[in-house]
């Protein structure tokens, strides 16, 4: 038996030596439809080492051929064309290896688990020429020791076929060279493992390569490199989705689902502004929208834009009048104590001319000129801003006839024996009013505590009957009057 497995490895050898001297010299003529990738590098190689020991002839001899082609210089196909003819589940057995192997630089022997790159074919039945992903793997640096842990290279998306040929003996690879970042000039080798599939130690009874070969491709070097690229996300929100206009702490929180510094742009320039942090500054009284964005980097696709809308509205405000105490009439003129809740300038006039008016709108919009006794009525009005709604109410005071002045009397001094003792009468006096907060121009109706009255918008005139629910349990009572109370039993809700 050794003696007839040396005479075929002579035979063999004889018939490689007489045909491949004849493919190496041979010019490469490749005819390629219009529009189709043109070959532009080819390298071949052929098997002439024979480790010692058995060996498996049918896997035994194969020639390598490795090509580039114009449309895409960063993939690489190597192909392994077999001297007997392989079948779709030649490889498919766990038992039986088909691998490739890739070496920037050539150390010693090739044997063994010696590269840093492996490409296998995977352990399932080949498709004829569909192509099918291979099993990559790599070591983390060309310097890692051959018992270092590998790291799985699938995201560089190796494939592998069986070429759909008569004789179905032509296996091919195809990877990126940049992903795997293999140089542009690197030694390969092929390899056939029986009964070990991926062992950290290869042993040379089971072993047939082929001898390496230098591939040298600085005349094609690989394009730039490109980083896949992956998506993100932005999120961004506010805590609500209205807000007044004097809000100054509007905040949009967001974020990027890679960490991504984010941009932020008005779309309603004339509504609203954003600062750099997502600070939202009010403008006019409307629709603000804010677009968040993540833009692109070396890594990343841009992300979609985010949208923040948000309602900006102005702000109620309230007016404000605290009647003054008695007011008599030869007073003149007297400033009344009338505001608006924001200190927003005010304008007042007189709805009784005939009793007072305030002559100075301008200037002095709040002093009254008294006329004559009785009722003072007159309107507040706040036009409001971009900020504030304009209000406006009613309100009125007291205006008092002049004291009549008594005239002193002296006593007439006539003697007495016994003077009657009489108590001293002192005149009634009226108490002075204390001021009374009262808002006006909110709707409702509010009264000072001496007279002084004031009324919300309407124009509903100070005495007019007021109506108040009353509670009795369930029961609900209305009870309508100038000073409405409830019933005995009832309580006011």
């Amino acid at each position: 038996m050794g003696l007839m497995q040396q005479q075929l490895r002579q035979n063999w050898r004889r018939l490689v030596s007489a045909v491949l001297p004849m493919i190496l010299l041979s010019s490469l003529v490749v005819l390629v439809p219009a529009n189709a990738a043109t070959l532009i590098f080819q390298k071949l190689g052929r098997d002439n080492t024979e480790p010692l020991g058995e060996l498996r002839w049918e896997q035994e001899s194969r020639s390598m051929f490795v090509e580039l082609y114009d449309d895409n210089k960063d993939l690489l196909i190597v192909r392994l064309t077999f001297a007997s003819s392989l079948t779709n589940t030649t490889f498919a057995s766990p038992s039986t290896l088909l691998r490739l192997r890739f070496m920037p630089a050539l150390t010693g022997s090739f044997k063994g688990n010696v590269g840093n790159i492996w490409i296998d074919a995977p352990k399932t039945p080949y498709q004829g020429s569909t192509k099918i992903p291979a099993v990559a793997t790599a070591y983390a640096t060309e310097k890692s020791l051959p018992t270092d842990p590998r790291k799985d290279m699938s995201a560089c998306g190796a494939l592998t076929w069986m070429d759909d040929v008569p004789s179905r003996n032509m296996v091919s690879f195809q990877f990126s060279r940049n992903c795997f970042d293999l140089p542009d000039s690197f030694w390969t080798v092929s390899q056939v493992e029986s009964d070990i599939y991926n062992s950290t130690l290869v042993k040379d009874v089971r072993y047939t390569p082929v001898e390496p070969f230098f591939v040298d491709m600085t005349s094609v070097p690989k394009p730039p490199k490109v980083i896949p690229k992956k998506d993100q996300s932005v999120s961004a929100s506010t805590t609500r989705s209205e807000y007044t206009m004097d809000n100054t702490s509007i905040q949009i929180n967001s974020s990027s689902s890679a960490g991504s510094p984010l941009i932020f742009t008005s779309r309603t320039p004339t509504t609203c502004s954003v600062n750099t942090t997502g600070l939202i500054q009010t403008i006019a009284a409307g629709n603000c929208q804010v677009a968040v964005d993540a833009a692109a980097t070396l890594t990343l696709n841009a992300a979609p834009t985010a949208v923040v809308s948000v309602n900006l509205v102005r702000k109620a405000q309230a007016l404000y009048f605290n009647p003054p105490g008695i007011v008599y009439l030869n007073q003149g003129s007297l400033n009344l104590a009338i505001s608006s809740e924001f200190g927003l300038p005010v304008t007042v006039v007189s709805t009784s001319p005939s009793t007072c008016t305030f002559p100075y709108p301008t200037t002095n919009p709040t002093t009254v000129q008294l006329i004559r006794s009785g009722t003072c009525s007159f309107k507040v009005t706040q036009p409001g801003n971009n900020v504030y709604n304009a209000n406006e109410g009613f309100a009125n005071f007291y205006i008092e006839p002049n004291p009549t002045p008594t005239p002193t009397v002296r006593p007439t001094v006539r003697p007495s024996p016994t003077p009657t003792v009489r108590p001293t009468v002192r005149p009634t006096v009226r108490p002075t009013p204390s001021p009374t907060r009262i808002i006006i121009g909110q709707g409702g109706t509010s009264g000072g505590d001496n007279g002084g009255s004031s009324v919300g918008e309407g124009g509903v005139a100070a005495g007019t009957k007021i109506t108040i629910t009353c509670v009795k349990g369930t029961v609900k009572k209305k009870v309508t009057a100038l000073n409405p109370k409830c019933p005995s039993g009832y309580t006011k809700k």
